[in-house]
C-alpha cells in the first residue's frame, strides 16, 4: 500500500467530476507512506510527484523523483520511481484531515527505479525555466479523476506510456539504467511474486553507444545544430513561399481590378465621345442645313450664284474643321487617361518586386545569422574539446 499525500495548499477546483480526458499535473511536494516487508509505515516528504493520463490514447505513467547525495561524486544526483499501471490494484481517493490523498494498491516488485550509470549533466536553466512555466498544480478535482481512472470498478485500464518512460529523456541522454534491487537486498518479509515486470521495448538502434561524456555532448549539439538548420531553413522557406504567394495574389488581383476599371473608363469615355461628337453633329448639320436653305432663297433672289458658291464650300470647310478638331480633342483626352493608368499599373508592378526582393533578402539575411550563430556553437564546443 502506497500512499501519498500533497503539502501543499489545496486548490479547490469549482468544476464537476467529469469522465477523465488528459491530466497533466505535477505537485513539489508531497508526502508518501508505505509499508514495509514487515508491515512497518515508512514515509518521506517533500517528494516531487508528476502524473501523465491520456484516456484517448490509453496512455499512463507515474513518476516520483528525489535528489540524493553519492558518495564519491561530491553532489546531489536525481533518481526517478516509475509507477506502471499495470502494477496497480486501484486506487482510492482520501480525505483525511481534510488533506487529499491517494491510496494506492500495487503488486510488489514491478516498480522501475532508474538512476544514472555515471556522471549527471543538470539541466539548462531554459529547460527549467520551460518545465516551471508549463507545469499544472495538482488539485482535488484531478486526485478524483486518478481515482476514478484507476477504480476497482473500472475495467478500462490504461497502458504504459512508453514515450514517458523512455530512458534517453533522462539526465540529457546520457547513460542510466534501471535499478535491480533484487540483486542487493533480499526482504525475508516480501510476500512471493515470481511474475515479470511488464515489457519495456526500446529501439535498439536509437541506444547510447558507450563513450565519453564530451564525445556524447559534442555529438548531442552537433545533432541540435542539423535540427536548428533544418527548422529554420523550413521556416524561411515556408515563410517566403507563402509571402511570394500572397503578394502574387494580391499583384494579380490589383492588376485584375486596374484592368477592368480600365476597361469601365475607355468603353465609358467612348460612349461619352460618341454620344456627345454625335450630338454636337446632328445640330451643326441643322445649322448648316438651315444655312443652306437660306442660302437657295438668297441664290433665288441674287444673281451672284458664284459668290453664294464659294460661301457655302468656305462654311462646310469650317464646319469640317470643327467636327475634326473637337474629335481629335476628346479622343486626345482619352489616350492620356489610358497612358496615366498603365503608368500606374507598371508602377504597382515595380513595388510589388522590390517587396519580394526585399524577401529575399530577409530570408538570406536569417539563414546567414543562423549559420553565424551554429558556428560560433560548433567553434566553442570545439575548441572545449581540445
Amino acid at each position: 500500500m502506497l500512499m501519498l499525500r500533497s503539502s501543499e495548499p489545496e486548490q479547490n477546483n469549482p468544476e464537476q467530476l467529469e469522465e477523465p480526458k488528459q491530466i497533466h499535473v505535477s505537485c513539489d511536494k508531497t508526502d508518501i507512506t508505505w509499508k514495509d516487508g514487515s508491515g512497518r509505515a515508512q514515509s518521506i516528504d517533500n517528494i516531487p510527484f508528476k502524473v501523465d493520463i491520456d484516456t484517448l490514447i490509453s496512455k499512463t505513467i507515474f513518476r516520483l523523483s528525489c535528489r540524493v547525495w553519492i558518495k564519491g561524486k561530491g553532489k546531489n544526483r536525481s533518481v526517478y520511481l516509475f509507477i506502471h499501471p499495470e502494477n496497480i490494484q486501484n486506487i482510492k481517493l482520501g480525505d483525511d484531515d481534510d488533506v487529499p490523498s491517494l491510496h494506492f494498491s500495487m503488486n510488489q516488485g514491478h516498480s522501475r527505479l532508474v538512476i544514472p550509470s555515471d556522471c549527471i549533466l543538470g539541466c539548462k536553466k531554459s529547460a527549467i525555466l520551460r518545465y516551471i512555466s508549463g507545469m499544472i498544480k495538482l488539485t482535488r478535482h484531478h486526485l478524483q479523476q486518478i481515482a476514478s481512472v484507476f477504480s476497482a470498478t473500472n475495467i478500462n485500464r490504461p497502458e504504459t506510456d512508453d514515450r514517458r518512460t523512455d530512458l534517453r529523456t533522462l539526465y540529457n541522454g546520457i547513460r542510466s539504467h534501471v535499478f535491480d534491487a533484487g540483486a542487493t537486498l533480499v526482504d525475508k518479509a516480501l510476500l512471493e511474486d515470481t511474475s515479470a515486470p511488464p515489457p519495456i521495448d526500446y529501439e535498439p538502434g536509437r541506444e547510447h553507444k558507450p563513450q565519453s561524456d564530451l564525445t556524447g555532448l559534442v555529438q548531442y549539439l552537433l545533432d541540435m545544430e542539423n535540427c536548428l538548420r533544418n527548422d529554420m531553413k523550413d521556416m524561411v522557406e515556408s515563410t517566403e513561399t507563402r509571402l511570394k504567394n500572397d503578394l502574387k495574389q494580391v499583384i494579380e488581383s490589383t492588376q485584375d481590378c486596374l484592368r477592368d476599371d480600365v476597361k469601365n473608363m475607355i468603353e465609358s469615355s467612348e460612349n461619352h465621345t460618341v454620344e456627345s461628337t454625335e450630338n454636337r453633329l446632328k445640330d451643326q448639320m441643322d445649322d448648316i442645313l438651315n444655312h443652306m436653305k437660306g442660302l437657295e432663297d438668297t441664290l433665288a433672289a441674287d444673281s451672284r450664284a458664284d459668290d453664294i458658291e464659294r460661301g457655302v464650300d468656305m462654311a462646310v470647310d469650317d464646319l469640317r474643321t470643327e467636327c475634326i478638331g473637337t474629335i481629335e480633342s476628346e479622343f486626345r483626352y482619352l489616350r492620356y487617361g489610358i497612358e496615366e493608368v498603365t503608368k500606374g499599373m507598371e508602377e504597382a508592378e515595380e513595388k510589388a518586386n522590390e517587396v519580394l526582393n526585399l524577401v529575399d533578402e530577409a530570408g538570406d539575411g536569417i539563414e546567414r545569422r543562423v549559420g553565424r550563430y551554429l558556428n560560433s556553437i560548433r567553434l566553442q564546443v570545439t575548441v572545449d574539446d581540445e
